[in-house]
């Protein structure tokens, strides 16, 4: 196999897979959006993907979705404690900009990096990214 291909990296967006997670454990309407338009195996980063599963578990078990019980269910499925700690967890919730993150998912289910609008490094607040995704 050519190297140059084993080198290639796909293409992701970890700015949109972190929003999604994060929207998730904020908001439970968000996890049925992200739930019906995604699976596990849509995160680029694995990482993620296990986060989208313990918390659509958690979700379809009835339980609530909060930091500890995330965590709980992180390490009931054996993942790496750096996954579960507070840290990682509180990140996930600040990637967020005002449940923006279940934007990013376009129309075939797939994280659209091109939605995640950055300017220097500082997320834009929803109202401005709307006012440049309706300026398109």
């Amino acid at each position: 196999m050519d190297e140059n291909l084993i080198k290639r990296i796909l293409p992701h967006s970890q700015e949109a897979e972190k929003s999604v997670i994060g929207s998730m454990i904020i908001d439970p309407e968000a996890i049925a959006v992200a739930a019906q338009k995604l699976t596990a195996e849509d995160f680029y980063q694995k990482a993620y993907g296990l986060l989208f599963s313990a918390i659509v578990d958690l979700d379809a078990s009835g339980k609530p979705i909060d930091t500890v019980t995330l965590q709980n269910r992180l390490r009931e499925m054996d993942a790496p404690e750096e996954l579960a700690s507070v840290e990682t967890l509180s990140g996930l919730i600040d990637a967020v900009a005002g449940g923006l993150a279940l934007e990013l998912i376009d129309e075939t289910g797939a994280l659209d990096p091109d939605e995640l609008v950055l300017r220097d490094g500082i997320a834009l607040q929803p109202a401005d990214i709307r006012a440049v995704q309706l300026a398109k």
